[in-house]
């Protein structure tokens, strides 16, 4: 946020190709992660074996991309999810914490991105990306610099649920419904 705002005061020229930055790390995250087996979360483990299987799924956050995709894939439910208590089996063996049953599934994902995806699969995704991309996108075309700062928040926020901020009712999630409708009132915005 603070490099936003910087460019946004001192350089208005960059401030697109900052939020297109921003809003393209989940996309490009999610591409290095499946396509090129490269964790930016912990760049310690690139595609070292160990024992037949590859130690990225050691990534505290990165096992969680991988055993989503394959409940996904072996539910068949890509498209549209789990459902609101859908649960994802979980490579964890031993580690079972309070938040996974006994038969190894978790019914609650850290990172905000996957648990809406666990809840209605690609289609949820894209709706709820669609919504916070148009809202920012909408902020960020104004001429009041407060708004566009807004537009970052958003953008940081889309940015920052790969690794993290749950869905849940939190201060953060009602600003950012504070700052989406904002961005969709032209009343505000003039």
């Amino acid at each position: 946020m603070q490099i936003a705002i910087l460019i946004i005061k001192y350089l208005p020229v960059f401030k697109s190709a900052l939020w297109a930055i921003y809003i393209s790390i989940p996309f490009i995250f999610v591409y290095l992660l499946f396509n090129l087996n490269i964790s930016l979360l912990d760049t310690s483990n690139y595609i070292s074996e160990q024992n037949n299987q590859s130690t990225i799924t050691a990534d505290t956050r990165t096992f969680l991309y991988y055993d989503l995709k394959n409940t996904l894939e072996t539910d068949n439910t890509i498209l549209y999810g789990e459902g609101l208590n859908g649960k994802v089996l979980t490579s964890l063996q031993a580690e079972f914490d309070s938040s996974i049953d006994k038969t190894g599934r978790r019914q609650f994902i850290e990172c905000n991105i996957l648990d809406l995806a666990r809840r209605g699969g690609i289609i949820y995704v894209i709706l709820y990306l669609a919504i916070l991309i148009t809202a920012s996108y909408k902020l960020l075309r104004c001429n009041n610099k407060i708004l566009q700062s807004l537009s970052f928040y958003i953008a940081s926020f889309v940015g920052g649920s790969i690794i993290g901020f749950t869905h849940i009712m939190s201060i953060e999630i009602v600003l950012l419904m504070l700052i989406i409708s904002i961005a969709n009132s032209t009343i505000i915005k003039k």
